[in-house]
């Protein structure tokens, strides 16, 4: 009798036991992510119909072929609670109603997404999204059928990275620095944010790469406003050269890691470019300083070559079953810029305005982790991320900058990405105390960028909301 008990309760206690674990092992939640590229190139016959115009360079252009494919590449974040989707365009930019009405079809296709993050790479050789660009300077450059489909493609984009989704971990490092030929700053003061940040995705099952996100600042200028054709500029031979590997007459130099790779732009502003740029090629031992697709190459090639090199011999850090936070905050911001004011009464642009002169924007804080990603509106400039920020003799308002401490002091992950041109297209974000339209100039001429910029206060209510928004968010987590 005392060994039949002894027998049940034993066989009592290991079910017990089972249930306790599978339910342990239920409460522990598994970290997914899928991720899915799409064609956005236009079709041909609109091209050959001359609909398409391109945009960037100040210059009205319209395309004559296709160099190299443009793609919505999208990338799902999935830890069971909350499920992000951030999307990378090959465009110059999107306004914030297009994003808004990409989020809407979205919703409507029931893909229980929670968030939806959309940036640009900023290429000025692929077609206008904006309406800046068209045939003069009242009538818009957007074809609205090719908007039309971008949003389409975004959306197939998203479901495909959900149909990919697999359980993952992320790898993350930083490259602290680029060869000094790759980039230039052609506004004093000159600074640069020369890090590279980036985030492999990682299969669990095999250990190998499926995705990798690169974040770095700069103009996509290898090419100048004589290109008619449409390009990505050299974010194609990057990506290139991450997924396929590097060839040089049809010879491989360098493996690639047959992963989708995307790139996600960075502080640009104030004007972080590759345009005068004297870049040496070391596998064709010549340098180029001209624009072309030569230049182009060259600078995608070495690209990924240094992340290449950072993927085999860097020191990366391994997280496993990261949980998702996410905050965002959405406010207007005043058109200071007379030649803004009332262009949405002109139809150039898809744009909401608020009497004429508000229009509402965002940023957000996506956190993966160790991993932070703030998204940022418009072209911020370097001095505003990483510091340097000065209110020189000549400048049109002389007071104390609000920007300080730079953003990624602010910012408490351990690595921090910062995403322009991300869920908007506002223009350049300049510093009011570097706003320089009016002569005297500080730096001796005008720049171009006041042009496009939507005002000089534009930038110290933005660096404030953003300051705003991570104090809360560390004291909302504080206790986790």
């Amino acid at each position: 009798m005392k060994k039949r008990f002894f027998i049940v309760c034993s066989g009592f206690l290991s079910i017990v036991i089972s249930i306790n674990c599978f339910s342990q092992q239920k409460l522990t939640p598994e970290f997914k992510i899928g991720i899915a590229k799409v064609s956005i190139n236009p079709d041909t016959s609109l091209i050959n119909n001359y609909k398409i115009w391109l945009a960037g360079f100040m210059k009205r252009r319209t395309a004559t072929g296709i160099h190299d494919t443009l793609w919505a590449k999208a990338m799902v974040f999935d830890d069971e609670q909350k499920r992000v989707c951030f999307i990378v365009i090959d465009a110059i930019g999107l306004m914030r109603d297009d994003v808004v009405d990409i989020r809407n079809r979205i919703d409507v296709a029931h893909l229980g997404i929670n968030h939806v993050i959309i940036s640009s790479t900023h290429t000025h050789s692929a077609p206008d999204l904006i309406g800046f660009s068209g045939p003069n300077p009242l009538k818009s450059g957007v074809n609205q059928e090719y908007l039309n489909f971008v949003k389409q493609k975004c959306v197939q984009a998203t479901k495909d990275a959900l149909n990919n989704e697999q359980s993952a971990y992320l790898k993350l490092s930083i490259i602290d620095t680029i060869p000094e030929d790759i980039v230039v700053d052609e506004r004093p003061p000159i600074i640069i944010d020369k890090s590279i940040y980036l985030m492999q995705i990682v299969d669990k099952k095999t250990n190998k790469p499926f995705g990798i996100l690169m974040n770095f600042g700069i103009h996509p200028h290898a090419l100048d406003a004589e290109n008619t054709l449409i390009t990505s500029d050299f974010c194609h031979y990057w990506r290139k050269g991450i997924e396929n590997g590097i060839v040089y007459n049809n010879k491989l130099i360098r493996e690639g890691i047959g992963a989708t790779a995307i790139f996600a732009n960075g502080a640009m502003g104030g004007h972080i470019t590759t345009h005068g740029s004297n870049t040496y090629d070391p596998w064709l031992d010549t340098s180029f300083t001209k624009s072309g697709f030569e230049k182009s190459m060259t600078i995608g090639n070495k690209l990924a070559d240094i992340v290449l090199q950072e993927i085999q011999e860097g020191n990366w850090a391994i997280v496993n079953n990261p949980e998702i936070r996410f905050q965002e905050r959405k406010f207007l911001l005043e058109i200071q810029n007379k030649r803004m004011i009332g262009i949405d009464t002109l139809g150039i642009i898809n744009r909401k305005f608020i009497d004429s002169k508000f229009i509402e924007t965002e940023i957000s804080l996506l956190t993966i982790g160790p991993a932070w990603i703030l998204t940022i509106p418009g072209e911020i400039y370097p001095e505003t991320l990483i510091g340097g920020i000065e209110n020189p003799d000549g400048a049109d308002f002389t007071e104390n900058p609000v920007e300080v401490p730079p953003i990624r002091h602010l910012m408490s992950g351990e690595y921090n990405f910062v995403i322009g041109l991300a869920n908007d297209a506002i223009g350049y974000i300049i510093p009011k105390t570097l706003w320089d339209k009016d002569a005297p100039y500080a730096f001796g001429k005008p720049f171009h960028e006041e042009e496009t910029s939507i005002g000089p206060d534009a930038s110290s209510k933005i660096y404030l909301k953003i300051k705003k928004m991570i104090e809360e968010y560390n004291y909302i987590n504080s206790g986790r």
